[in-house]
């Protein structure tokens, strides 16, 4: 698992591309950041840090006015980037250590629901399937 820090700018980035589930150009990043009076070069070194993190991907060229841009999309998942938050917090804890630290902490939370923890249980059921039918894969291509 490889390691960064998002800064709150380029986090606020990232959240707009997870919501919008598509690439978007500079410009239309920037509208959708109307508390932000960005300088266009300097939205543009963020974009080009957070592609060097390889968080970051340009997914294709638009027409932007006059002239053509690169539209951007995410290079991570949000689970990837709570996954390294995790890891960077806790780095001397097993990867067991730290599921387990972050399913207690979400769980003791008062506001969690009847039907967040019922989904929680379907994806623990989901990835108790998966690694027993990855342990019978094993077993079979063992013999």
């Amino acid at each position: 698992m490889s390691y960064f820090a998002l800064s709150e700018t380029e986090l606020d980035i990232m959240q707009i591309l997870w919501e919008e589930e598509e690439a978007l150009s500079r410009p239309e990043i920037l509208s959708k950041m109307p508390d932000k009076d960005w300088n266009p070069n300097s939205i543009h070194q963020v974009l080009n840090s957070m592609m060097k993190k390889n968080v970051l991907k340009v997914a294709g060229m638009v027409r932007c006015g006059r002239v053509y841009g690169r539209t951007y999309a995410p290079n991570i998942t949000r689970q990837d980037l709570i996954t390294a938050d995790v890891a960077r917090i806790l780095p001397h804890s097993t990867v067991n250590e730290q599921a387990l630290g972050v399913l207690a902490a979400l769980i003791d939370q008062e506001d969690i629901d009847v039907s967040t923890l019922r989904e929680m249980e379907k994806l623990l059921e989901k990835r108790r399937k998966e690694l027993k039918q990855n342990a019978g894969n094993l077993e079979a291509a063992g013999n």
